[in-house]
């Protein structure tokens, strides 16, 4: 029926965080803020589970100072007819690295929330059905689960990102189709950029009007 993520992280800039790059914060450098930087990822979320996008209608805010943006409000249109919310956040609030996904169906609401660190105590897994408290599923059982099933021979990585990079690289030695595709990032970064004409605009962007000049 719907969904909302909420894609939240502190500053990764120096004039935040003392002793950081600034790349990020400088928009000759990054070509925009939170939205391109780390929720160009949760774009890439929504399009693999609700497929193509069809429209787009943004805001945008510059809280900081810097000439990118630090949030972004997004309301995504697919085609299936599921309308999503996209909520992403460059805070002071050192430390804080965490995206929450909730889906909610007619009969059922799904709430998973993560960091970037594997195990990190903010992780949660929750399932609702009609009629039923809320299940919370063991988050590191799942996890584990998961690695086993990738073929991942050790445990001594940091960061989630590992075992798709690990896939992507085995898929191109085998000389297989490595997922995700190059169309798949198309499809993360057409949203992206339609966020992003609408917040100028102020009006809903078609993704299927990308392939015109800007």
């Amino acid at each position: 029926m719907g969904y909302l993520i909420r894609d939240d992280q502190y500053w990764p800039t120096g004039a935040v965080v003392p002793g950081h790059s600034s790349w990020r914060s400088e928009r000759s450098a990054a070509g925009g803020g939170a939205l391109i930087e780390h929720s160009i990822h949760s774009a890439d979320i929504a399009c693999w589970l609700f497929g193509p996008v069809r429209t787009v209608q943004a805001q945008t805010r510059s809280m900081f100072g810097f000439d990118v943006e630090d949030v972004a409000a997004l309301t995504i249109t697919h085609d299936s007819g599921v309308v999503g919310t996209l909520l992403t956040v460059f805070n002071g609030v050192r430390g804080r690295e965490e995206r929450r996904v909730e889906v909610f169906l007619e009969a059922g609401a799904v709430e998973v929330t993560t960091d970037f660190v594997v195990g990190a105590s903010e992780d949660r897994f929750l399932i609702h059905r009609p009629d039923e408290p809320a299940r919370l599923l063991d988050s590191a059982v799942l996890a584990e689960a998961q690695f086993t099933a990738f073929g991942l021979p050790r445990r001594d990585f940091v960061f989630y990102t590992y075992p798709a990079d690990r896939a992507f690289i085995e898929a191109v030695r085998r000389g297989e189709p490595p997922a995700p595709t190059f169309d798949d990032a198309r499809r993360a970064h057409q949203l992206v950029e339609a966020a992003y004409r609408s917040a100028a605009t102020g009006e809903a962007v078609a993704v299927t009007s990308l392939t015109a000049p800007p």
